[in-house]
């Protein structure tokens, strides 16, 4: 029976899935508001989904860098859209050109590896499994989510408050291979129960009216997807109950992701578009400017915004992803949760490579990089109002 560190780290290779997309080979470039999708396939199709719809425009002396994100959910990475569309980025004298978004982590780190990108925002995960496999020498500089993407929920009028109320019964899921399977699994181990035995999975679904439905009639006694599949279900009236175990929540979730070269030689870069991020992040999250900031990021990504309702959930379910564990009370921006770190390296290390498991050792110290942490956090608070707009 594996041990429950390697369970936590099946959780957390599954956390890759959704969080960074879903390993195909599309590409998607945002620019100043203007969202571009590219093919794999030979001659493929490129659309734009929004005209351009940034405020300001790079100064010219700023220094380029390249930068990829996950996926493309804008109020899921609104400091980093925030930053370009409200001219924090140019205010810090960076210009970031084409936000790409490639779906997969692990084909993201190798773009970083093979230098055709400079800055990846991801999972973590994908990068420690580089390192690990001595594929190339990765840092990760900042954490800017703390929690894990995928949870667990039951409809509060079942009276299911815990994993060991589910016992007998039917767990809602997305699809038999979505990410959030082995969270289940891993989740249900913890009381000694495994699936297909002690409890049936069933595919209802991402969120949608089939979900809704399944959890209202009681065809499924609780739903694990992804904190926004979960969110669109309360955001539709259904009150439900979080049931995922403390020690499944905080994992690494999102950091920022460079080779030690780029780190050693654009260290002043990096920070200012993290700082730049940092700003944004601390006006953005404030209630009283949410709805200046889904105009400004909105263009990235329309369709998200389409449901007034599926953004206040989303905003919500992003803002508790953002949330640290209270031990670390109100750390700096982009501080790391090292025992995160060191549980998921710790699992990885017991759990064979074939199943995920890591090829080698990791120095956490070395490659969770803190360093830049004081000066990322050097601005007043007259700094947190966004400079391009007058």
């Amino acid at each position: 029976m594996r041990t429950m560190r390697a369970m936590v780290l099946l959780l957390v290779m599954a956390l890759i899935a959704l969080a960074c997309g879903d390993g195909s080979d599309t590409t998607t470039t945002a620019d100043g508001g203007a969202v571009t999708t590219t093919t794999g396939d030979d001659g493929g199709a490129t659309t734009t989904a929004a005209e351009a719809g940034s405020t300001t425009t790079a100064a010219p002396e700023a220094e380029s860098l390249s930068v990829m994100i996950a996926n493309l959910r804008s109020i899921q990475y609104f400091p980093v859209y925030l930053a370009d569309a409200a001219g924090y980025f140019a205010d810090e004298g960076i210009d970031v050109g084409e936000i790409q978004i490639v779906s997969g982590s692990g084909a993201a780190i190798q773009q970083v590896i093979a230098g055709n990108v400079e800055l990846l925002i991801s999972n973590p995960a994908a990068s420690i499994s580089a390192v690990a496999g001595e594929q190339g020498d990765v840092v990760v500089y900042c954490s800017s989510h703390y929690q894990n993407v995928f949870t667990l929920a039951t409809p509060t009028s079942t009276g299911i408050t815990d994993i060991a109320g589910l016992e007998g019964g039917t767990i809602g899921i997305s699809e038999p291979s979505g990410g959030e399977v082995p969270v289940v699994r891993a989740a249900m181990a913890t009381e000694g129960m495994v699936d297909g035995e002690d409890y049936q999975l069933l595919a209802i679904g991402e969120g949608g009216q089939v979900t809704f439905e399944a959890l209202s009639s009681g065809d499924a006694d609780a739903y694990s997807s992804s904190v926004y599949d979960v969110a669109s279900i309360e955001a539709a009236g259904l009150e439900l109950t979080h049931i995922l175990p403390d020690e499944f929540v905080y994992v690494p979730s999102i950091g920022y992701s460079v080779l030690r070269e780029t780190f050693d030689n654009r260290s002043d870069v990096l920070t200012r578009f993290a700082r730049a991020t940092a700003r944004a992040y601390e006006w953005g999250k404030l209630e009283e400017n949410r709805e200046q900031v889904n105009e400004l990021i909105e263009p990235y990504n329309p369709e998200l915004f389409e449901d007034p309702a599926f953004v206040d959930a989303t905003w919500d379910a992003t803002l508790t992803l953002m949330t640290p564990p209270d031990e670390m009370g109100d750390p700096d921006y982009c501080t790391h949760y090292i025992p995160g770190w060191e549980t998921y390296v710790a699992a990885a290390l017991e759990t064979p490579v074939e199943e995920g498991g890591l090829p080698g050792e990791v120095d956490i110290n070395s490659m969770a990089d803190q360093s830049l942490v004081p000066a990322i956090n050097e601005f007043t608070p007259e700094d947190i109002e966004p400079p391009g707009l007058g």
